[in-house]
């Protein structure tokens, strides 16, 4: 299970997502991100990110949705 962030200092979330695919089509990842669920986000959620855990989110928070992306069960994917 990867932990992903939008905004990194290399390479953005879609393009690492995009890489570790081509690597592992079967890659589990979660999106971690501060801002609303824009075209970016959407995007690497409809590529097949397993989920998504709004910042700020606290250890219970994150600790249940790698539980659930673990399981393969789907995680929060909200409009922001």
């Amino acid at each position: 299970l990867v932990l992903l962030d939008m905004i990194m200092p290399q390479m953005s979330g879609r393009d690492a997502f995009t890489a570790m695919q081509k690597i592992n089509p079967d890659v589990r990842a979660l999106l971690l991100t501060g801002y609303s669920v824009g075209s970016d986000a959407r995007d690497v959620l409809d590529r097949g990110v397993i989920g998504l855990v709004a910042k700020p989110y606290d250890q219970a928070d994150l600790a249940s949705a790698v539980s659930l992306a673990l399981k393969g069960d789907p995680v929060g994917k909200g409009t922001g």
